[in-house]
């Protein structure tokens, strides 16, 4: 059972000739934006670029609290976009991109500052052979994760440090409704194995 994630692009900067640093501040860890960047520097060799990975909340006070200059933010939180597009605080983007972003672009944000560039899934999966091995069929719904026979064999990601995890819990308190769904989770929970800090740990 997949659902599906924007990933955003935040262009807070205005590339010239005499710019030397660029600052991007993420909430994905630098190995994941690491071919973005790779890129980006081969069109621009003379640019410094400094990478600040922080989680969720850290990266919030980042933008929130400190006077440290950002100049691009790349993240797929919506919490950490929210205070920017109440404030205006975002740079227009360049009309080329604008252009690009397609009819669907921001239908989560209504702002055109802010830019798509991919799309990331989010569910949950079945390690085949660790079933097999186990006499374990594949789930096939939320609800079927609360039998007994998942007891022990279920991992997640912590909803508080993974926004991902944290995406679909809402969306299952929007399917089920609040109390079905809070039942549901608990339920799911009384299976869990492991909790882990981010959702590339399960």
């Amino acid at each position: 059972m997949m659902r599906y994630l924007l990933l955003f692009i935040l262009f807070c900067f205005a590339y010239t000739a005499k710019a030397q640093q660029l600052t991007i501040l993420t909430t994905f860890t630098e190995s994941t934006i690491a071919p973005l960047i790779w890129q980006f520097q081969q069109q621009h060799p003379d640019l410094e670029i400094d990478v600040l990975s922080r989680r969720e909340s850290a990266a919030l006070r980042q933008i929130t609290q400190s006077r440290r200059h950002i100049d691009v933010i790349v993240s797929s939180s919506r919490i950490i976009f929210t205070p920017l597009i109440k404030n205006h605080e975002l740079l227009p983007l360049p009309q080329s991109l604008q252009s690009k972003q397609g009819k669907y672009a921001f239908f989560q944000y209504p702002d055109p500052n802010i830019a798509i560039f991919g799309y990331s899934g989010y569910g949950f999966i079945a390690n085949q052979d660790y079933l097999s091995s186990h006499q374990i069929p594949a789930p096939t719904s939320w609800e079927m994760l609360t039998d007994p026979m998942y007891a022990g064999h279920v991992a997640i990601g912590s909803p508080s440090r993974s926004i991902t995890t944290h995406f679909m819990v809402e969306s299952i308190l929007q399917h089920y409704g609040w109390d079905k769904g809070w039942a549901l989770l608990y339920q799911i929970a009384g299976n869990t194995k492991q909790i882990a800090a981010r959702s590339y740990g399960v």
